[in-house]
C-alpha cells in the first residue's frame, strides 16, 4: 500500500489565503471518507506594509479550525509571520533561515502565546514546517530540543512535482491564492481523479503517522 498525506500550507485569516481552501477539502471528504489533511498555519501572516493577521483576533477562523473533524484534519506549525512578502508576492525575507538559537526560541514562544490566546494550542501537533523549507542549524537544534518534528519531506507538489505515488506520498498545496500550487477547484478535481484511479493501493495517513513524528 502507498501511504498518502495531503498538506496545505498558509491556512490563515489573511483574506488572500483564508479558509476558503477548505471548501474543496470537504468535497474530497465526501468522496474519500478516510482522506487526511495536514493544515500548516502561520500565526500572524502578513504582507509588507500590512497589519498582522494574528489568528487570535479572528473568531470565525478560530471556530472553523476548532470544528474540523479530527478524523480528517490535523494542524501543524508554520511560523509566526511566515516569510515576509511584498505586495507583488515576492519574498523579501525567509523567517527561519538565519535565526540563532535564542531568536528561534523567541519566535516559537510568540507562536505558542498567540495560539494559546486563540484557544487552539491544544490542536497543534508537534510538527513544524519551515516557511519555504528554509531553516538554520540553530533552529533545527531548538526544534529537536523541545520535541518538535520538522516537516521537509515533500515529493509531490503540483504543478512543480506532478501527482505520483511513492511508498510515502506527501502531497503539498497552498491556501494562498497567488501561489502556483494554490489548492483550487481544478487542482482538487485533478487530485480526485488521481486518487480514484489508485484507490485500491492507497492508505490515507496523517503526517505524524507517515514519518513517525510525535
Amino acid at each position: 500500500m502507498y501511504r498518502v498525506n495531503i498538506s496545505i500550507d498558509d491556512v490563515s485569516p489573511h483574506p488572500k489565503s483564508s479558509t476558503k481552501v477548505l471548501d474543496v477539502c470537504w468535497k474530497l471528504i465526501d468522496v474519500f471518507k478516510e482522506i487526511k489533511f495536514t493544515l500548516f498555519v502561520p500565526i500572524a501572516y502578513r504582507l509588507i506594509g500590512e497589519e498582522e493577521y494574528c489568528i487570535d483576533k479572528f473568531k470565525d477562523f478560530i471556530d472553523t479550525i476548532r470544528e474540523l473533524p479530527k478524523s480528517n484534519f490535523e494542524i501543524g506549525w508554520h511560523g509566526y509571520h511566515h516569510d515576509i512578502w511584498n505586495t507583488e508576492h515576492n519574498c523579501k525575507d525567509r523567517e527561519f533561515r538565519c535565526l540563532n538559537y535564542e531568536e528561534t526560541r523567541m519566535v516559537f514562544e510568540k507562536m505558542f502565546e498567540v495560539a494559546t490566546k486563540a484557544g487552539l494550542v491544544d490542536l497543534f501537533i508537534p510538527i513544524f514546517r519551515p516557511p519555504a523549507f528554509k531553516l538554520s542549524l540553530s533552529a533545527i537544534e531548538y526544534c529537536k530540543n523541545i520535541g518538535i518534528g520538522i516537516s521537509t519531506k515533500i515529493n509531490v507538489n503540483p504543478p512543480f512535482k506532478c501527482l505520483k505515488l511513492y511508498e510515502k506520498t506527501s502531497i503539498l498545496y497552498h491556501a494562498c491564492e497567488w501561489d502556483k500550487s494554490y489548492f483550487s477547484k481544478e487542482r482538487a478535481e485533478e487530485l480526485k481523479v488521481f486518487l480514484n484511479d489508485n484507490l485500491d493501493e492507497i492508505e490515507f495517513v496523517f503526517m505524524g503517522n507517515m514519518y513517525n513524528i510525535s
